[in-house]
């Protein structure tokens, strides 16, 4: 099966999601939520502009962790969207942030 140059990107951080996500679950059980944690939104992801690049981070408890990087021309975007990457994009889950880089990278 041959991947599509277009595709490439978003199979590599699938595997790096999937590696992380493995790795984190084996360390510890997920805690379980409190009423509080219920009704608000927690973001999985931080997509942003780092060196040039947009990359990809993982929160891991009170971390992050960069799993992936791609190229891209951020300075071609509209000023709102290199704003936004430069603060950083909070993102749900994996469909989220599939549906963001397919966005921003060509």
């Amino acid at each position: 099966m041959r991947i599509s140059k277009k595709m490439l990107p978003f199979c590599i951080l699938t595997a790096c999601v999937l590696s992380v996500t493995g790795l984190s679950q084996r360390r510890s059980p997920a805690p379980q939520p409190s009423s509080t944690q219920t009704s608000a939104v927690t973001f999985r992801y931080l997509l942003r502009e780092d060196a040039g690049e947009l990359a990809v981070y993982v929160f891991e408890g009170a971390q992050m962790q960069r799993i992936a990087a791609f190229e891209a021309v951020i300075g071609d975007l509209p000023e709102a969207d290199r704003q936004a990457l430069r603060t950083g994009i909070a993102i749900r889950d994996a469909a989220q942030l599939q549906q963001t880089l397919e966005d921003y990278l060509p």
